[in-house]
């Protein structure tokens, strides 16, 4: 070989090397800006981002970690996730977290609630990610979210559902089904169920004359005095309008007939009802059905 040739073997070998080291330094620095990229969706994320043991202890706990629980990160590391299971959802929900540990790469979504710091339970939606395997992570990853909000909404969609408005008493939907588990338990049990059917009998009048708000508070006024003259395994409805309904399972109160429990209802009527400062008396009519024939109205 000669020397020119030396030379250009030994400059083609210093670029190599210069290339290979300039690759390096570019996968050096792409890692680093991916690892400061996900620190920083980590820290900013408003869902908790924990990395626990299969016995749900945690080694990692996101800075979000004392916005949602109200716990600093380092308060949580080393404590058992389970610790922070609100204790009606424990059973269920470590079931969910024990079972998630078996499969590799197995991603898993329930909903439980957790106890925050402040003694107070926060419905949480929380994402599970078996990580046993992989080297970067070595653990199970838990994305946890606070559904507290979505929850309460889901709530106020389904009492709406099966509540009437007015008075807040279960509505027609709400009092055929209950009625039809009750009928279903007669026929296992053997226990009697009544249904008393009341319509006020002067509502029109009323409502004509001193105005719709004040049929309104009428209504309100005397579903607060059904309720009281009911055990609260009964179940009181406004079916609409003036129309009312109770079910009573085992007949009524021991030792009452459904007629008994009907007459202390039309006691409630003897008083007269306030509304804005009008005295206002309400009577009613009482129908009752017994589903045991063998059972004494």
């Amino acid at each position: 070989m000669s020397r020119q040739d030396a030379d250009s073997v030994q400059a083609l070998s210093a670029q190599v090397a210069l290339a290979l080291e300039s690759a390096a330094l570019t996968e050096d620095l792409l890692i680093q800006q991916s690892q400061m990229r996900f620190a920083s969706l980590v820290k900013n994320s408003s869902d908790v981002v924990m990395v626990t043991e299969p016995d749900t202890t945690i080694r990692y706990a996101s800075p979000s970690a004392h916005r949602v629980l109200g716990f600093e990160p380092e308060e949580l590391e080393g404590r058992r996730f389970a610790e922070l299971i609100a204790p009606e959802d424990r059973t269920r929900a470590l079931s969910f977290l024990t079972a998630m540990a078996d499969g590799e790469g197995h991603v898993g979504l329930t909903e439980f609630r957790v106890r925050h710091r402040d003694g107070t339970d926060l419905f949480v939606e929380t994402l599970r990610t078996n990580l046993l395997k992989d080297p970067n992570v070595k653990g199970i990853v838990l994305n946890t979210r606070d559904i507290s909000e979505r929850k309460q909404f889901e709530e106020q969609l389904s009492h709406q559902a099966f509540h009437d408005q007015i008075t807040g008493l279960a509505n027609r939907a709400l009092f055929q089904d209950r009625v039809s588990h009750a009928l279903e338990r007669q026929t296992r049990d053997g226990n009697p169920v009544a249904v008393l059917f009341m319509d006020l009998d002067d509502f029109k009048t009323i409502n004509d004359s001193l105005g719709h708000a004040a049929g309104d508070q009428l209504l309100v006024a005397l579903a607060g005095r059904l309720v009281g003259r009911l055990r609260t395994a009964d179940t009181a409805a406004r079916l609409g309008g003036d129309e009312f309904a109770v079910l009573l399972e085992d007949g009524g109160d021991e030792g009452m007939t459904a007629a008994d429990v009907a007459g202390r209802i039309l006691e409630t009527l003897e008083e007269p009802f306030d509304l804005d400062g009008t005295e206002v008396y309400a009577r009613a009519s009482i129908g009752i059905s017994v589903a045991d024939p063998e059972s004494p109205v």
